[in-house]
Order: C-alpha cells, then sequence, then structure tokens
C-alpha cells in the first residue's frame, strides 16, 4: 500500500498560505509517498511539533515537508504551543524541534528537566538546527545528552554553487556524506543502510557526543568555513543519534536535510527531499534518510 500527503494541506493547517515570499519557504508541490508505511493511516504513534519556541512563519520556517512524510508513514501529527511537562508529554512518542530561528526562546530549566526525563523513559527527541547561532541555540537541549553544537557555517573545500542561487562573489557550496568523491562519510547504522550518499548544505556541526552515540554523518578533512577559510571541521559532524535510558534522540546541524523548500523569488529552486543548491547530486537519497531516522528515534527501525 502507498500513502500520499502533500506537505501544502499541513501548511495550510496552522500557518496560512499569505501572500508573497519568503528568502526560503516550503515547496508546495512536494508529495511524500511512503509504499509501504509504518501504520494504518493516523494510526502510529504520536509526533508532536514544537511551535512554543520557535516560529514556524518565520524566515527560517517552512519544515513542512518533514511531517507530511511522517503522516505518510502512518504517525500521527499535532503541533503545540505552550511549555512541557511531564503531562503534556505523557502520551507523545516523538517531540520534534526546529531550531533554528534568530529569536528562539529558549526552554526553561523545567521544561529541559521534563524533556530530559521524558527520553530517559521511553521518549524520542529529534532537535534541528542550523548555520551559526542556529545550531548553538539548541544546546541547552543538547547538554542533558551529552552533546555540543558548534556557531560553524561547514561547506566543503571543492564545493558547488549555481549562479541562480548565490553570486559568484558569495560561494554556497552542497556537502556530501557517502559515495565516491564523497567529502564525508555515512556511519555503518539502520538509518544509513544501503544509502549511497546523503546530500547536505551550509549548515552547521556537531563537536561533541557521547562515546555511546553514533555520528551518522561525518564530516573529512575536506571541510572548512563558509566565512574562515582556514577553519577545519575535519572529524566533527552534522548528523548525530543516541540513547538515553530507555529512549532515543537525534541532533542534527542542518534542517535542509529533513525538508523540501524552494528559495528566493518562487521560481522553484529547490532544496532539501527533491532537490539540490548546486551543481551536486540530487538529494535523492535524503527522503529515506529522513525518514528512516524518525523511525529509529521512535523506535519502529
Amino acid at each position: 500500500m502507498s500513502v500520499r500527503v502533500w506537505a501544502l494541506a499541513l501548511l495550510a493547517l496552522f500557518v496560512g498560505l499569505g501572500g508573497g515570499c519568503r528568502v526560503k519557504f516550503p515547496n508546495p508541490f512536494y508529495v511524500a509517498e511512503v509504499e509501504d508505511p509504518s501504520f494504518a493511516p493516523a494510526a502510529g504513534p504520536l509526533l508532536l511539533q514544537d511551535l512554543h519556541h520557535s516560529d514556524p512563519e518565520g524566515p527560517y520556517g517552512g519544515h513542512d515537508a518533514f511531517f507530511a512524510l511522517a503522516v505518510a508513514d502512518g504517525f500521527r501529527y499535532m503541533v503545540a504551543d505552550a511549555p512541557y511537562d511531564e503531562l503534556s508529554l505523557a502520551h507523545v512518542a516523538v517531540l520534534v524541534v526546529f531550531i533554528p530561528e534568530p529569536d528562539y526562546r529558549p526552554f526553561s530549566q523545567d521544561e529541559l528537566g521534563a524533556v530530559c526525563q521524558w527520553v530517559a523513559d521511553g521518549g524520542g527527541l529529534m532537535v534541528f538546527g542550523d548555520h551559526g547561532v542556529l545550531s548553538t541555540n539548541a544546546n541547552d537541549l543538547a547538554a542533558c545528552f551529552g552533546v555540543e553544537l558548534a556557531a560553524a557555517h561547514v561547506i566543503g573545500t571543492e564545493g558547488h554553487c549555481s549562479p541562480n542561487v548565490c553570486p559568484e562573489t558569495t560561494p554556497f557550496q552542497d556537502y556530501t556524506f557517502g559515495g565516491p568523491g564523497s567529502q564525508g562519510t555515512l556511519a555503518d547504522h539502520p538509518i544509513t543502510a544501503g544509502l549511497p550518499y546523503v546530500q547536505s548544505y551550509d549548515g552547521g556541526s556537531i563537536r561533541a557526543w557521547p562515546a555511546s552515540a553514533v555520528p551518522l554523518l561525518r564530516f573529512g578533512p575536506d571541510s572548512t568555513d563558509r566565512y574562515d577559510e582556514t577553519a577545519s571541521y575535519d572529524g566533527e559532524a552534522r548528523v548525530v543519534g543516541g540513547e538515553h535510558g530507555h529512549g532515543r534522540w537525534l541532533f542534527s546541524s542542518d534542517t535542509q536535510i529533513f525538508t523540501s523548500k524552494c528559495y528566493e523569488d518562487c521560481d522553484l529552486r529547490i532544496s532539501g527531499f527533491d532537490g539540490h543548491i548546486g551543481g551536486t547530486p540530487d538529494a535523492e537519497h535524503n527522503e529515506t534518510f529522513a525518514l528512516r531516522a524518525l523511525r529509529w528515534v521512535a523506535g519502529t527501525l
């Protein structure tokens, strides 16, 4: 059985369509299709999208494709715009937090304690940062799990730039993990099994994680900073997953691995699941990577 969910339908539920365009905005033509869903429609675990700490209508919002993919896999989907405590998380299987907002509202100490204990009791946490402070804003949550994100803009030293996306004077380079000639490596893990490569973009870096965790996407020596060519992130990671008590967590320092967005002037330049920014290979395996990551955090993979 195949299940399809249109990201545009989820966008209309709580964001509104409005007029005009943002720098990045949801790809309205993305359709999430899962050939063999984990659950019957709306019969799976509850996935909760955090709206209390970041604004889905902000300049770095628009992650609807990820949630459309979750719904197509049978997950139940809700949003939350209130502080978290033991009661509010009691029936949640996976909490998803997209950090990247310059005006991100930090978790309170009570919330941090509640989320950390909830994961230890069997919950699944997915946290997505991005470049600069859009990753380090996640460090309040990350500390509980022994993770530290860096305020970086990691790119490959031999990347690509599409003239339609960025001027030649501002190189914007994709970063490929796995495959011939890739810049980084894929870990041996159920999430990455059989994937030839995963495509990433201008995101941050994860510089520390516990020994028991797995750096799923790891930078190689061909890594530098968009604004500091002397920097190297060799051995650091873009995505790390681990366990905490009875639960699982996953941190990413790039959001676009896990979604599908349009760019700039609405002319359907796509990054994410079904597109790419520069001249590197299309991100055709990112959707599988994202779906497996969700399943793994939820304990179904």
